[in-house]
């Protein structure tokens, strides 16, 4: 497994930096010394999942890559214990000298396009197991375009959606950022596999055919449906990087012999997920809210913006709820909640603007409908 990546700064627009990582990595497995290398190590396909995040060097695109590796010995043949770890031993050696082949070509494929890359910016490693492969290649798999993992490290940058966050409370940078994200993005493909690949580990779905002959990864295997999740927990899990553990939990339930036991524990793993959603964004909202009173102009604007913020968030935290009591009860519990973490009282939201806040969003909803219906 490894990553690949080319050097940028903030003058790089986000189309010119994904074209050149995408274009420099499918030419990089063109190569002669790369299908030789593929094949002494005995390696599958390829695996590759993008992710972009935006940081103080502007757009930063890397790709992900997978490369599993079947025996290059006879499987049929009775080895000695010592001859099986010798082959095995030959084996990683041959996969890992094959990475480092295709870092290779892609730094000189970049080079031919007129890009910069650095040796540090690159890396190839051999997967201690085939779970941790699995949970690294996901981190790749951008969460905002297909649900993230559970155990997916903190970026260096800003996310999409931290992105339109800060746009959504006024940040004319940020909207602007939001605004090419959605000019370059759209359609891209989040976890691609070759048609080799497909055809050597036997995956469901069809492959699209292209260039690099890679294609989309569309499972179409037989399933059961176990629950069904609202949209807006849905993006609440995406948001707070929990959708990897949601699934993994629904994943863990041993249902043999139990035909009907998602019917009560579907709705256990959604509460549970949904209670570490709430922690895990009163410290994102923390953290917006210390870059907010920190880019005002003083105090009291800093507290202004940070209400409105905090308005916002309980208001559609409100309207996304499962269940709801009393609605001024309920109010006053989220406000109550936004004072122990820590907010300034000048900074905390009122009753009166998150009930406005809620009419707002309800009359934007309406008025979706009825322009769709239209």
């Amino acid at each position: 497994m490894g990553l690949v990546t080319v050097s940028h700064t903030k003058k790089d627009r986000l189309s010119k930096v994904k074209k050149m990582v995408a274009e420099s990595f499918a030419a990089a497995r063109r190569q002669k010394n790369w299908a030789a290398a593929e094949k002494a190590a005995g390696i599958a396909g390829v695996l590759v999942a993008p992710e972009v995040t935006y940081g103080r060097n502007g757009w930063h695109f890397h790709i992900h890559f997978g490369l599993p590796c079947l025996p290059t010995w006879d499987t049929t043949a009775e080895l000695t214990p010592e001859e099986k770890k010798a082959a095995e031993e030959s084996m990683l050696e041959a996969a890992e000298h094959a990475g480092k082949i295709l870092i290779d070509n892609f730094r000189r494929q970049v080079a031919k396009r007129g890009g910069r890359t650095i040796e540090e910016g690159q890396g190839v490693q051999i997967a201690a197991t085939g779970e941790a492969a699995a949970d690294y290649i996901a981190k790749g798999v951008s969460w905002e375009l297909t649900g993230g993992t559970a155990h997916k490290d903190e970026v260096k940058g800003l996310t999409i959606w931290q992105i339109v966050e800060d746009a959504d409370i006024g940040d004319i940078d940020s909207f602007a950022l939001f605004l090419e994200y959605s000019e370059v993005m759209p359609g891209t493909r989040s976890c691609v596999i070759t048609q080799k690949l497909k055809d050597n580990l036997g995956l469901f779905g069809d492959v699209e055919d292209d260039d690099d002959e890679s294609g989309t990864q569309n499972f179409d295997n037989d399933g059961a449906v176990v629950g069904r999740l609202r949209s807006d927990f849905w993006h609440r899990f995406l948001k707070t990087k929990l959708a990897g553990t949601f699934l993994s939990r629904i994943e863990a339930v041993d249902d043999k012999g139990k035909p009907n036991i998602f019917e009560t524990v579907f709705d256990e793993i959604v509460d549970e997920t949904l209670k570490e959603a709430d922690k895990a964004e009163g410290i994102m909202t923390l953290k917006r809210a210390a870059k907010i009173q920190k880019s005002a102009a003083d105090e009291a604007t800093g507290h202004a913006a940070t209400q409105i913020m905090l308005t916002r968030n309980v208001a559609r935290r409100i309207r996304s709820a499962q269940a709801l009591g009393k609605v001024h009860e309920v109010i006053a519990h989220h406000i109550e909640t936004l004072r122990n973490e820590g907010h300034p009282e000048a900074a905390l939201p009122t009753p009166s603007g998150i009930v406005a806040e809620i009419a707002r969003l309800d009359r934007e909803a309406r008025e979706r409908e009825a322009a769709q219906a239209a």
